[in-house]
């Protein structure tokens, strides 16, 4: 009789990120234009501004290779160009703020080489867009709501971590690039939302999170928010035919 082996299954945590991000002193990545890696635009929001939005469109341009990290520096005084056409029809929501609704019209009506899809309605169906987007390779530009105080905020999904259990692959964290936290340093993003195997400990039922929430944290920023995320703009570049 054939002598039977007991192989246990291989668990171990996994994390990737959009393959152009480069971790360096600040936040770097590789264009198709360049052969070395160049920063990409970011700016941190200020308290009095509504202006993730905007600001997480120009990190994801700048990553993509669209724009020049130095060019949206200067969106405002910029007379031609992508950047300036940007700032022509997204430049109001700097201060005001703007809905992914809006924002996702405004980006499909730009004349710019990137591919658009929005995700909105239930958290799930959102969860599971982002995820989906950021497994294939593209950027997500994520709103979501604090839900104890309704704070409203927009990010930049960039990657995925979860854990592998054989052939069982499970995300339960989404990495993002926020405009309220320093900008990224030595890592290619400084927020995470997590939850299930991420948390850092489990919280009792009574404040176990559900289904469709996350808890959210940035770097060098105290306080975990649970959040639940409110839509998603898919954004990539488009393929020349």
């Amino acid at each position: 009789m054939r002598n039977q082996r007991a192989y246990s299954v291989q668990q171990f945590r996994w994390s990737r990120v959009h393959p152009a991000l480069v971790s360096g002193q600040a936040l770097y990545a590789v264009t198709s234009q360049r052969t070395a890696a160049v920063r990409c635009f970011f700016r941190g929001q200020d308290d009095l501004s509504g202006s993730c939005g905007i600001l997480a469109v120009g990190t994801a341009l700048s990553i993509l290779g669209v724009v020049k990290a130095s060019a949206f520096e200067n969106a405002p005084r910029r007379r031609h160009g992508h950047v300036a056409e940007i700032w022509r029809v997204l430049g109001d929501s700097y201060f005001a703020g703007i809905t992914v609704a809006d924002l996702h019209q405004r980006l499909c009506a730009l004349e710019l080489p990137i591919k658009l899809d929005c995700a909105l309605g239930k958290s799930s169906e959102i969860d599971s867009a982002v995820i989906r987007w950021l497994s294939s390779g593209s950027l997500a530009i994520t709103a979501y709501e604090n839900v104890r105080n309704h704070y409203k905020h927009h990010v930049l999904a960039c990657g995925l971590g979860g854990i592998q259990n054989g052939k069982t692959q499970t995300v339960d964290s989404i990495y993002t690039i926020d405009s309220g936290a320093p900008e990224p340093m030595l890592a290619a993003y400084n927020g995470v939302m997590q939850r299930g195997a991420a948390l850092p400990y489990q919280r009792d039922s009574k404040h176990r999170l559900k289904a469709h929430q996350w808890q959210y944290q940035t770097a060098h920023c105290d306080g975990v928010e649970t959040i639940q995320l409110i839509g998603a703009i898919r954004i990539g570049i488009q393929q020349k035919a």
